[in-house]
């Protein structure tokens, strides 16, 4: 796996839940965000270590893209 191309598809990924951090953050809603950032970092920190010792360096990526995606659209 190129490290390069997952990094590019995670930035696209942050890319599209931006607008709606944005919202929420002008809603009021922070605690809701909050909760979404601290588990994304909790399943990031699983991820990435379960991976990196399957595939490597590219698990790291994977981790962080999986749990972005897991925890951005709820």
């Amino acid at each position: 796996m190129d490290v390069h191309a997952l990094l590019i598809m995670m930035n696209l990924f942050h890319a599209l839940g931006t607008p709606a951090i944005a919202l929420l953050q002008g809603m009021g809603k922070n605690k809701d965000i909050t909760y979404s950032e601290v588990v994304n970092a909790a399943l990031n920190l699983i991820l990435s270590v379960v991976l990196i010792k399957k595939i490597g360096l590219p698990g790291i990526v994977l981790g962080g893209i999986i749990a972005h995606l897991c925890t951005s659209f709820w």
